[in-house]
């Protein structure tokens, strides 16, 4: 990897991976809106949805440490570290070669802002909490992940948590991102699809499964304040409220005025009894974060978006 020209405008130069990702592409637009940054965005396999002006873009394997060494003389001011292999499914036989690749790029990245003695962002899952029913997890709830790609996650938040090279570190635990031009089929693209057909619409087991699921762009607005922010740690970045699987259909008819019916499908659902509720008074508190957009108007977009035939 060269290292990319920014200019001389001397802005603090900030680094996103995972640049063509549901969470890289939202923070990106975010960050040339407030024109403050020089701004490198590294993508791998899928070419970023859009182009933006302001950022240079890099195609890299980041794997591979020879893809790191052209970062090294950027001087950079903020490492964002979105970018990791996510599994096809939570215990499919690719968890396990998703958290090796995911552990060594972590690591390199890691490595990086370490020698550059930048700000570091983490974007880590709120599924390190493991099966959560009905109880409140804040970031000091004990972890206890049941995935590997979930365990890979948290081994790198502590491996992050204990170097002292990077003090100025960040780790955000997500839950359920989403946005109107995600690539995978999630529940709220099936949903929808079925809700536009007319279709019937289905759930799996008694549809009491329930998911907190955030827009990209809230993700974006938290992980930019944190850019000016020094109160470092884990920091859980959710919407702060679930919902059911079978709510979460009929509020996709609603908002699709679609006719279509809404049943249990036949077989049963691994994670029925997954009710997740994220406390995200640290955010507010520490990063003068809070969620903005409703899930009611997030879904409202990303059906229209559907509609439109782009998806």
């Amino acid at each position: 990897m060269k290292t990319p020209r920014l200019g001389n405008d001397h802005k603090p130069v900030v680094v996103i991976t995972g640049a063509s990702g549901l969470i890289g592409t939202a923070i990106l637009s975010l960050l040339t809106d407030t024109d403050e940054y020089g701004i490198v965005g590294i993508y791998n396999e899928h070419e970023p949805p859009v182009r933006l002006s302001g950022v240079r873009y890099l195609k890299a394997d980041l794997s591979h440490e020879r893809e790191w060494r052209g970062l090294k003389d950027l001087h950079t001011y903020a490492l964002i570290h979105c970018a990791a292999r996510i599994p096809g499914t939570s215990y499919g036989c690719d968890t396990g070669e998703a958290r090796r690749i995911n552990t060594r790029i972590d690591k390199l990245a890691v490595s990086l802002a370490g020698e550059q003695s930048a700000r570091f962002i983490y974007f880590s899952s709120a599924s390190v909490y493991g099966i959560i029913t009905n109880t409140s997890c804040n970031e000091e709830s004990e972890p206890n992940p049941v995935s590997e790609y979930a365990a890979g996650k948290l081994a790198s938040e502590n491996a992050i948590l204990n170097d002292n090279k990077i003090p100025k570190h960040f780790v955000f635990r997500v839950s359920a991102p989403y946005d109107p031009h995600q690539r995978n089929t999630t529940v709220l693209k099936s949903f929808t699809v079925q809700a536009l057909n007319g279709a019937p619409i289905t759930y799996f087991g008694s549809g009491g499964r329930m998911q907190d699921f955030i827009n990209v762009t809230d993700i974006a607005r938290a992980c930019v304040n944190a850019l000016k922010n020094n109160k470092y740690g884990v920091y859980n970045i959710t919407s702060g409220h679930s919902i059911s699987m079978k709510d979460l259909a009929f509020l996709i008819r609603r908002l699709a005025n679609s006719n279509s019916e809404v049943n249990p499908a036949a077989g049963e659902d691994p994670q029925e009894s997954f009710r997740p509720l994220y406390n995200i008074s640290k955010a507010g508190k520490l990063l003068k974060w809070e969620p903005v957009c409703s899930l009611e108007k997030g879904l409202s977009e990303f059906i229209e978006y559907v509609k439109s035939g782009k998806s």
